[in-house]
Protein backbone atom coordinates (compact mmCIF):
# COMPACT_ATOMS: atom_id res chain seq x y z
CA UNK A 1 0.00 0.00 0.00
CA UNK A 2 2.81 2.43 0.84
CA UNK A 3 4.70 1.65 -2.36
CA UNK A 4 1.58 2.14 -4.47
CA UNK A 5 0.86 5.44 -2.75
CA UNK A 6 4.40 6.77 -3.06
CA UNK A 7 4.51 5.76 -6.73
CA UNK A 8 1.21 7.57 -7.32
CA UNK A 9 2.27 10.84 -5.66
CA UNK A 10 5.81 10.86 -7.07
CA UNK A 11 9.22 11.38 -5.47
CA UNK A 12 8.93 15.13 -4.90
CA UNK A 13 5.75 14.75 -2.84
CA UNK A 14 6.97 11.54 -1.20
CA UNK A 15 10.04 13.34 0.11
CA UNK A 16 7.77 15.86 1.85
CA UNK A 17 7.14 13.11 4.43
CA UNK A 18 10.84 12.92 5.34
CA UNK A 19 11.77 14.01 8.84
CA UNK A 20 14.75 15.85 7.33
CA UNK A 21 15.27 16.67 3.64
CA UNK A 22 18.05 14.10 3.13
CA UNK A 23 16.58 11.43 5.42
CA UNK A 24 14.69 8.77 3.48
CA UNK A 25 14.35 6.55 6.54
CA UNK A 26 12.55 8.60 9.20
CA UNK A 27 9.19 10.29 8.65
CA UNK A 28 7.80 13.59 9.84
CA UNK A 29 4.68 14.04 11.96
CA UNK A 30 2.59 14.43 8.80
CA UNK A 31 4.18 11.27 7.42
CA UNK A 32 3.31 9.40 10.58
CA UNK A 33 -0.34 10.41 10.15
CA UNK A 34 -0.40 9.19 6.54
CA UNK A 35 1.49 5.94 7.07
CA UNK A 36 -0.17 5.30 10.43
CA UNK A 37 -3.54 5.44 8.71
CA UNK A 38 -2.28 2.97 6.13
CA UNK A 39 -1.33 0.54 8.89
CA UNK A 40 -4.63 1.09 10.66
CA UNK A 41 -6.55 0.44 7.44
CA UNK A 42 -4.64 -2.77 6.79
CA UNK A 43 -5.08 -4.01 10.36
CA UNK A 44 -8.82 -3.38 10.47
CA UNK A 45 -9.66 -5.13 7.19
CA UNK A 46 -9.85 -8.84 6.56
CA UNK A 47 -10.23 -11.88 8.76
CA UNK A 48 -8.23 -10.52 11.72
CA UNK A 49 -9.95 -7.14 11.88
CA UNK A 50 -11.83 -7.84 15.12
CA UNK A 51 -8.51 -8.18 16.94
CA UNK A 52 -7.54 -4.60 16.11
CA UNK A 53 -10.73 -2.57 15.74
CA UNK A 54 -10.85 -1.62 19.42
CA UNK A 55 -7.28 -0.30 19.24
CA UNK A 56 -7.16 1.58 15.96
CA UNK A 57 -9.60 3.34 13.65
CA UNK A 58 -8.36 4.68 10.33
CA UNK A 59 -9.43 8.15 9.23
CA UNK A 60 -11.79 7.48 6.30
CA UNK A 61 -10.89 10.69 4.45
CA UNK A 62 -7.16 10.06 4.65
CA UNK A 63 -7.56 6.42 3.59
CA UNK A 64 -9.76 7.48 0.66
CA UNK A 65 -7.10 9.94 -0.54
CA UNK A 66 -4.34 7.36 -0.10
CA UNK A 67 -6.24 4.80 -2.15
CA UNK A 68 -6.92 7.42 -4.84
CA UNK A 69 -3.24 8.38 -4.97
CA UNK A 70 -3.93 11.95 -3.87
CA UNK A 71 -1.07 13.70 -2.10
CA UNK A 72 -2.02 14.99 1.32
CA UNK A 73 0.01 16.77 3.95
CA UNK A 74 -2.07 16.60 7.11
CA UNK A 75 -1.48 18.86 10.09
CA UNK A 76 0.09 16.79 12.80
Amino acid sequence: MSTDYLNAIGPANGHKYNLNPDDNTHISKAGSVVFGNMVSELLTKGSNSAKFEKWTVPNATIVKDIKAGIFILPDA
